[in-house]
């Protein structure tokens, strides 16, 4: 996890510039693409809301203890355009205005963000145990759609619910299982966005249907953990593999796609659902 934490350390001590995900990434040494994963799952926020709300939390301890800044200072110095759009961020997380909080002399602790700690990480590593299963699977054909998506704005439940009627129809299918496969990565400005696919295994991607695409999964070794519960839940599986089991294995993460597997006839509202997280490793470079 130290590398985790240095990206935490230059976060912190970059809070008034202009941050990227990638620039970020770089500076603990990962792949944007493996850094975003593992920092939404660690700390429930995407890296721009994590800056936005460690930004405006140090506004907020400002404002309590510096009678002589101004707003406008205060909001250019953790990296706001200007104090219109610094208000509304600070409204729209701590419920008031900077003028009002400023006046009201009470911190709102609650709402606040504070750096990811090393006492959250000692927490989230000893309250699970759950050991994977460590398989490689072979190379896949499938077909499917797949969705360009902003991180904040990917809804399993509508992506799927717009997928399940398709699947019967698609030829050449191999068995009844779903595929939810998570690749590629790109940042525009403060936007980062994703490919995420619902696919299926085929034998054959002769008569795509229109719409449909296909591509080759290639040959990879997973760590396949099971998840058990409602779909909203499944935050806690990804925050337990990123914080507690990868750290302490034998192994670490393969940039390759990330596979969800669902069951025939899986409902994401029962909390007996069971779906399989495939996390693409490798061993530890010597």
């Amino acid at each position: 996890m130290d590398r985790f934490f240095k990206a935490i350390s230059y976060i912190e001590q970059h809070l008034d510039k202009t941050l990227t995900l990638a620039e970020v990434a770089s500076a603990a040494h990962y792949s944007p693409y493996h850094f975003s994963r593992k920092f939404k799952a660690l700390t429930g926020d995407n890296v721009t809301e994590y800056v936005r709300k460690r930004r405006l939390t140090v506004a907020a301890d400002r404002l309590l203890h510096d009678d002589q800044i101004t707003l406008l200072n205060l909001a250019l110095s953790i990296g706001f355009e200007g104090q219109e759009s610094f208000t509304k961020a600070f409204k729209n997380m701590f419920l008031t205005t900077p003028g009002q909080y400023r006046k009201q002399k009470t911190p709102t602790r609650l709402l606040q963000r504070n750096p990811f700690c090393d006492q959250e990480f000692l927490h989230l590593s000893s309250c699970i145990d759950m050991q994977p299963d460590i398989i490689t699977r072979e190379s896949m054909l499938i077909v499917g759609r797949p969705h360009h998506f902003v991180d904040k704005d990917l809804s399993l439940k509508t992506v799927w619910s717009g997928f399940k009627p398709e699947m019967a129809g698609i030829p050449n299918r191999i068995g009844k299982l779903g595929f939810g496969i998570y690749e590629a990565y790109y940042e525009s400005g403060a936007e980062v966005g994703f490919t995420y696919w619902c696919a299926v295994p085929v034998s054959s991607a002769s008569d795509i249907p229109a719409g449909f695409e296909s591509r080759i999964i290639p040959e990879q070794t997973y760590a396949v953990f099971m998840h058990r519960g409602p779909l909203p839940s499944l935050h806690e599986t990804l925050k337990y593999i990123w914080g507690s089991w990868l750290p302490k294995s034998k192994y670490q993460y393969h940039c390759s796609p990330e596979l969800e597997i669902y069951p025939e006839n899986y409902d994401g509202t029962r909390v007996d659902a069971e779906l399989k997280l495939y996390i693409p490793i490798k061993h530890h470079d010597k």
